[in-house]
């Protein structure tokens, strides 16, 4: 049996379908079975339409393997064998590999639980990152609250989760309780933010009042019978005293006055004078945008503070976050002075206008009503891109070098590296937030380019990238002895590729042939043809996107024989051996002498050019076959054969304790047949004869039915004898 592996490499999408080939060719004489075993996947994931294959002698069969892989099976490339075995003789077959190369692909889910909690100052809530991919991820947890009322803290903060897998983060959220009233509700956002992964899911928190609504009602009712005593109180003062009271405004009321002494009442400077003031009727507001340095773009989701100058320093008075186009708006603030701070996950902390410290902020003074329009910039993280990028090489071949450059052409920025012997590669120290422009080029390969975004800081897993090889040709001359033939039929082929050409008859490019446009890298098969020519057939390895411009071949035509010698396995000539040549037609038969050169054969007057099957029997022993390819009229001698003979055995000692013991079951079994003998009494032996080559088990039943047997697994060769001896 000769095999031939059409499909040495395969793409598969992530739960896809795809399908291996193996050509199987039968060059015995007789009806073979042909199956196939695949190494290192779930048996489940394997389906062979037919499950044996038949092949009659001198035929040939095309086996589709279809494998059908999960979602979670890893992504990258891997090496899977494929055992192709005769089921007649198991001793014949042929393991091959095949590159697997799984595309990669992200799915994850965010799951928060308890949806809803009640509690007190503080609780813990879980955030579940299912992966429902082909390959790790890792994802950054965070958590806040749409009022920013609450602090988040998150253990761990970053979770790598494998694929199939689930990993749990636990988020502590901590804050003031109402002191007395309704409980309040606080909603909160948890997400989960890596590579393409953007999760988001909310749980609500209520928190419970330090003073319930039972206190409450109880003091009202205290407050109204105080309310009244304070009211018979005034009135009865009221008829007693005829003294006016009132309140004015003192004429020195500064429209830039500010709240001094933090007590909710606007002073007015340069007198002593004070004033109730409705705080609602002189606040400001300030407001604005928040871009990123690089892109000049507004950043979402960015935490800005306002830090109101007071006697006892810098106090903080107000937070908001960005909405989706960078703007922001802090209202209600009283007027005074006031120092803005810009910070978010992956960005530089940064004080208005550009300061990276409270020192040097900018001072802003808010007068009474003002409305304030500050733009601001803020600068990201370093950021960093790692990926793979795979090449189509022959297998042996060296990997080839693959070059990344990263551009980013609003800010001129540009940066290369070179990857791993394995395709893999990092790049580091971006500025973000940014769009690059990634260019993957290598020689002999299609450059590709792809736009990444990078987000501030962000550190990005980039999808696996494959680059195709450059187009390859093959060409040569096709002559015999003595001239360049036209008319040659050229018949190129590679898989389910077949292409065919004829050299021309005349003229300067007589006998010439060419092939183009090919893919690379690859193994073709050429094959040349014509009447009165032996049929040439070579194979091409290509390169990536290599040019075979000296393919040449010499064709030779005429009539031969077929000699040689069938000997036995210790060497001595065997007689009377039936020799058959076949093939094309012809049909030719001798028998090995017993005298002169004992063991020798010929068969003559063969037509060549051809392919003939050559088969040797003999009575007890093993059938052989040989093909031999005639491409002229010389012989083709030395066509020697050493014979087996058909049957073997298996035979040993059976002790107990280092003592051989008689009367104990002996069973071998090859799965097809099971065949028992026992012990002989004294010596302990057994024997099983006239065995065919194969695989068996060799099991022995202890005296004590209690005891477990032995077993043992022996590979039987034909014409040998196998000693397996047992102690137990």
């Amino acid at each position: 049996m000769r095999t031939e592996l059409l499909t040495p490499f395969v793409e598969i999408s992530r739960g896809g379908q795809a399908t291996v080939q193996v050509e199987v060719y039968n060059t015995g004489s007789i009806i073979d079975g042909v199956t196939v075993r695949v190494a290192g996947l779930d048996p489940s994931w394997v389906h062979l339409p037919i499950a044996v294959t038949s092949l009659f002698p001198d035929t040939s069969e095309t086996i589709d393997i279809e494998l059908h892989l999960p979602k979670t099976y890893p992504a990258g490339r891997h090496t899977i064998a494929f055992e192709v075995r005769s089921t007649v003789d198991s001793t014949d077959g042929a393991i091959h590999h095949v590159v697997l190369d799984v595309a990669p692909a992200e799915d994850a889910q965010l799951e928060v639980n308890p949806r809803r909690v009640v509690g007190k100052s503080k609780t813990t809530v879980r955030a579940e990152v299912e992966n429902r991919g082909n390959r790790p991820i890792e994802l950054t947890v965070t958590a806040a609250d749409s009022a920013r009322e609450l602090s988040a803290t998150v253990e761990p903060p970053t979770l790598t989760v494998q694929p199939g897998q689930t990993s749990t983060a636990l988020v502590q959220l901590k804050g003031k309780r109402p002191f007395y009233g309704t409980p309040a509700m606080r909603q909160i956002s948890i997400q989960a933010v890596g590579g393409e992964h953007h999760l988001e899911a909310t749980t609500n928190f209520t928190q419970k009042p330090r003073v319930g609504r039972g206190i409450i009602t109880i003091l009202t009712l205290v407050g109204i019978v105080a309310l009244w005593a304070v009211v018979f109180t005034v009135a009865i003062n009221k008829f007693t005293d005829d003294g006016q009271q009132y309140k004015t405004l003192a004429t020195s009321f500064d429209t830039g006055a500010v709240d001094i002494d933090n007590d909710g009442i606007i002073d007015a400077l340069g007198t002593d004078d004070k004033a109730d003031i409705d705080v609602a009727s002189v606040a400001g507001t300030i407001g604005g945008a928040l871009i990123a340095e690089t892109t000049k773009v507004g950043i979402p989701r960015l935490t800005i503070e306002a830090y109101r100058d007071t006697r006892e320093g810098p106090r903080l008075v107000a937070s908001i976050a960005t909405d989706d186009s960078g703007a922001y708006e802090l209202a209600g603030l009283l007027p005074g002075v006031y120092r803005l701070r810009f910070t978010g996950p992956g960005f530089e902390e940064r004080w208005f206008p550009a300061a990276s410290s409270q020192g040097g902020a900018e001072p802003i003074t808010l007068e009474p009503t003002a409305e304030l329009e500050l733009a601001a910039s803020i600068v990201g993280n370093p950021g960093s891109m790692v990926g793979t990028v795979l090449t189509d090489a022959l297998e042996g071949a060296t990997a080839a070098s693959v070059t990344i450059t990263v551009r980013e052409n609003e800010l001129a920025f540009e940066t290369s590296t070179t990857a791993n012997p394995d395709g893999t590669f990092v790049v580091t120290d971006l500025p973000t937030p940014g769009n690059f422009e990634i260019t993957y080029s290598s020689p002999e390969f299609r450059s590709r380019n792809v736009i990444e975004p990078l987000d501030g800081g962000q550190n990005k897993t980039l999808n696996t990238i494959k680059l195709v090889a450059a187009d390859g040709s093959i060409s040569g001359i096709v002559r015999d002895e003595n001239i360049n033939l036209g008319g040659v039929t050229v018949t190129l082929s590679r898989g389910d590729t077949i292409i065919q050409t004829t050299t021309p008859t005349s003229g300067a490019q007589l006998g010439s042939y060419l092939f183009a446009e090919l893919e690379t890298p690859g193994t073709y098969v050429i094959t040349f043809e014509l009447d009165g020519y032996a049929t040439e057939t070579q194979a091409v390895d290509l390169a990536p996107g290599e040019s075979e411009t000296n393919f040449d071949a010499l064709l030779i035509g005429g009539a031969g024989q077929i000699s040689g010698r069938a000997l036995d396995t210790g060497g001595n000539p065997i007689s009377g051996v039936t020799v058959t040549v076949s093939g094309g037609g012809f049909f030719g038969t001798a028998a090995t002498l017993s005298a002169g050169l004992p063991g020798s054969y010929t068969v003559g007057e063969i037509p060549t050019p051809g392919d003939y099957t050559v088969t040797f029997v003999l009575p007890g022993y093993r059938t052989e076959t040989r093909f031999i390819s005639l491409t002229s009229g010389g012989p083709a001698e030395g066509v020697d054969i050493i014979l087996q003979r058909s049957f073997s055995s298996v035979e040993g000692v059976v002790t107990v304790a280092a003592l051989p013991t008689g009367g104990l079951e002996v069973t071998l079994s090859n799965g097809t047949i099971s065949l028992s003998t026992t012990t002989e009494s004294g010596t302990g032996r057994y024997r099983f004869a006239d065995l065919t080559s194969g695989s068996y088990t060799v099991s022995v039943q202890p005296s004590d039915p209690n005891d477990s047997p032995f077993v043992r697994l022996v590979q039987v060769a034909a014409g040998i004898l196998v000693p397996v001896n047992v102690d137990l």
